[in-house]
């Protein structure tokens, strides 16, 4: 995760608009991966899903490079009763999506453990990164319910 100590420009800048044609069919803005000096969390973020993108797109995809257990993601998708039949790609790509959210997860934790001067990542860092990401709502009660006393730790105990 070197992106993570910014260089002077990023190499995902696109000075001769040559990511128009790469994101257009995406509905992506080139602009979404213009390097910005503001050392903030959401241009680190920004960077990585740019980094991301490019990734995918001049790569085909190869399922053999999932790194999390599909049988266990399988079992789990059956738990449910309604499903009877998982096709073959669907583990893969609930695995790959996963393994994307928690590269961003732990980017995010990352950033609060610097803020605090720290180089140790704690549980309290995972619980601020879902604390302050609006799109880690819907994990938010779940990690409520089993770390009260962390979240009073950290000052934002309900």
């Amino acid at each position: 995760m070197d992106f993570l100590n910014r260089p002077e420009q990023s190499s995902c800048s696109d000075p001769d608009n040559s990511n128009q044609i790469l994101f257009s069919h995406q509905n992506i803005s080139p602009d979404f991966c213009a390097y910005s000096p503001i050392l903030d969390k959401s241009a680190v973020v920004k960077e990585y899903w740019c980094r991301e993108i490019e990734r995918a797109t001049k790569n085909p995809l190869n399922f053999k490079s999932v790194k999390l257990p599909l049988a266990r993601i399988k079992r789990l998708m059956k738990v449910e009763e309604e499903v009877k039949i998982i096709a073959q790609e669907v583990p893969v790509l609930f695995a790959l999506t996963t393994e994307k959210f928690i590269e961003e997860l732990t980017i995010r934790a990352w950033m609060h453990t610097k803020e605090g001067k720290r180089k140790i990542l704690q549980g309290s860092d995972i619980l601020k990164a879902v604390r302050t990401t609006r799109s880690y709502d819907f994990v938010n009660q779940l990690i409520i319910e089993g770390n009260k006393d962390i979240l009073k730790k950290i000052g934002k105990g309900e």
